[in-house]
């Protein structure tokens, strides 16, 4: 039996910020995993009694991140699961382990980007704080990754309304919420339309009230607000809307619904908004040409900056080719993952005539990605603390700092730390 090497367009992203595009296009083919890339999220709801939640957790890998085993004319992958759930203090409050196998026909399908190993947990716990920790372990490469994160399970009887997290529903939801009809966070939404769906608990108000549902930046700028209506019928009651975001570009968005004119507790979702990509080379190449300067020598992005027509285009195509991940395919998920990063960039971090991708938050997205926690300290003008916002990536174990300090918008890097 022969284990197949195979190196993840996920890894290609994950080490394009840990050693720069240039590096990883030089070694990042030739790296072995330690581990596997995986994500999964949460959902808090409230639970079918008072002072109860329900705690939903969804986690899946892709075939491309698995390590298969050539077995005869087939190839086999095998991983097992442990989920576990702690409350204070380290106290366990839940266990599972689960095992996934599959055997498939062709090598290709073992680079499947859109075929999974995936679950979905529901476990009832108190309100409080918690930590959640699974591990997978690829039984094939005997790679182990742990991910691990604190939650608050929400009091949904602290106030007279509360709102659950939103939940991204790709249809209408029915009478029982499907977790095959969710879009997880850590996955891209495709759709010009979603459906929006909520708990709302009114543990002692019956009655009509009215709602606000905001899409918000993730510096917080509203880019929509809507209102609508829900009439509270007792305990909990479910919130179903759609939501059009044909209007949307590609990026991270941040929802928010909140009861209005009533004390309450919002809910919140992330939004990750990808649209199907039209060929770069058929749109404005000079607008992803510039931000190319950080991932490529400078001697050759000088070169490639000063060709004109079709020697600049040929340059262009030749970069790329190199270091695409999927050299038989008519698409480069890396070239693609790069032109998403300037876009979202130019979307969240441009001010007065600078383009997103020339202030330094937008270098460090471009390079990087999505910081995995973002805070922000948004002072007041009268305060001696200018506004600040440090980026988190776990992964990499990197932290930035960015500082505001003539509140006008330009948030500049001050400094770089590893922990």
């Amino acid at each position: 039996m022969i284990a197949v090497r195979k190196f993840s367009i996920v890894a290609f992203i994950f080490f394009a910020g840990l050693f720069s595009f240039n590096l990883l296009f030089a070694q990042g083919l030739f790296r072995e995993r330690s581990h596997v890339e995986f994500n999964y999220c949460l959902y808090d709801l409230p639970g079918d009694t008072i002072s109860t939640n329900q705690i939903m957790i969804l986690f899946s890998v892709p075939y491309d991140n698995l390590l298969f085993e050539k077995q005869g004319d087939s190839f086999y992958s095998s991983v097992i699961w442990t989920v576990t759930l702690t409350g204070k203090p380290n106290s366990v409050v839940f266990t599972k382990d689960l095992t996934d196998s599959v055997q498939v026909s062709s090598f290709k399908e073992t680079l499947a980007l859109n075929k999974f190993f995936s679950h979905n947990l529901s476990v009832t716990l108190k309100p409080g704080e918690y930590t959640v920790t699974i591990r997978l372990h690829d039984k094939i490469s005997n790679a182990h990754t742990l991910r691990s994160g604190k939650f608050i399970a929400k009091d949904f009887n602290k106030y007279p309304v509360n709102v659950s997290d939103l939940i991204i529903l790709k249809k209408i939801p029915g009478a029982v919420l499907n977790p095959g009809n969710i879009w997880p966070r850590f996955m891209p939404v495709t759709a010009d339309s979603v459906f929006l769906y909520a708990d709302v608990t009114s543990p002692k108000i019956q009655k009509t009230v009215s709602l606000s549902l905001e899409i918000q930046s993730l510096n917080g700028q509203t880019i929509h607000k809507q209102k609508t209506e829900l009439t509270l019928t007792g305990w909990k009651t479910p919130f179903a809307r759609s939501l059009n975001i044909s209007g949307l570009s590609d990026g991270r968005y941040k929802l928010k619904l909140s009861v209005l004119n009533i004390k309450s507790s919002p809910g919140y979702q992330y939004l990750w908004v990808r649209k199907k990509m039209k060929s770069i080379l058929k749109g404005n190449l000079a607008a992803i040409l510039e931000p190319m300067q950080y991932i490529m020598n400078h001697s050759d992005w000088i070169r490639l900056k000063h060709a004109a027509g079709e020697k600049r285009k040929k340059l262009f195509q030749e970069f790329w080719q190199k270091r695409n991940p999927l050299p038989n395919s008519k698409t480069n998920p890396l070239l693609e993952e790069f032109h998403r990063r300037v876009q979202s960039a130019d979307e969240d971090f441009s001010y007065s005539k600078t383009p997103g991708w020339k202030t330094d938050r937008g270098r460090i997205y471009i390079i990087y990605g999505p910081p995995d926690d973002i805070y922000t300290n948004n002072t007041n003008i009268f305060s001696s603390v200018p506004p600040y916002i440090i980026w988190t990536y776990y992964d990499l174990r990197l932290k930035f700092v960015f500082v505001d300090e003539l509140n006008t918008g330009d948030f500049r890097l001050v400094s770089r730390e590893t922990f």
